[in-house]
C-alpha cells in the first residue's frame, strides 16, 4: 500500500514538472527579447538563451578617430543638481566604435548593412560601431555565460 502511494506521488510530481517545463518553454521564447525589433542583434547563449544588442555607429576614419560629444546638462549655480554636477553635469567627452561592418559575422552584416550610411572610396569617414545591451543582464543570462 505504501509503495502504491509513493508511486502515485512520484507520478504526480513528474507530471507537474513536465507541465511546468512546457509552460516555461512557451514563456522562454520571449524571455530574452520581449519586444523584438527587425534590427536587433542577437548573441546566442547556452541552453537556447540569447543576449540582445542594439548597434550604434559613429562616422569616423578608423578605430582611433574619436568624435567629440556633449554629455549631461549644464547646471547653473542656483539649480538643483549643481552640487552633483561634477558627477552628472555637462561635460565634453569622446566616443568611437571599434567594429567595422567587415568585423561582424555574416548574419549580423545582413541585418545592419542596409541600415548604415553608404560610403564610397573617396569618403574618408566610415561607420564604426559599438553595441549596447537592449535589456539588463538577467541572473539567468549571467549563469548561462558563466557556466
Amino acid at each position: 500500500m505504501f509503495e502504491l502511494r509513493r508511486a502515485a506521488l512520484m507520478l504526480a510530481i513528474a507530471s507537474l514538472c513536465v507541465s511546468s517545463f512546457s509552460a516555461f518553454a512557451d514563456d522562454n521564447d520571449t524571455l530574452d527579447n520581449p519586444k523584438p525589433l527587425a534590427d536587433d542583434i542577437s548573441l546566442p547563449l547556452p541552453c537556447d538563451g540569447e543576449m540582445v544588442f542594439r548597434y550604434v555607429y559613429i562616422l569616423a576614419q578608423g578605430s582611433l578617430d574619436d568624435r567629440e560629444i556633449n554629455l549631461g546638462y549644464p547646471f547653473s549655480e542656483g539649480e538643483a543638481g549643481y552640487k552633483q554636477s561634477f558627477i552628472s553635469g555637462y561635460r565634453r567627452d569622446f566616443i568611437n566604435g571599434q567594429f567595422t561592418l567587415k568585423d561582424l559575422p555574416g548574419d549580423w552584416r545582413k541585418v545592419i548593412g542596409p541600415l548604415l550610411p553608404k560610403t564610397d572610396a573617396g569618403t574618408p569617414l566610415k561607420p564604426m560601431m559599438y553595441f549596447i545591451g537592449k535589456y539588463e543582464v538577467t541572473a539567468r543570462q549571467y549563469a548561462q555565460v558563466m557556466s
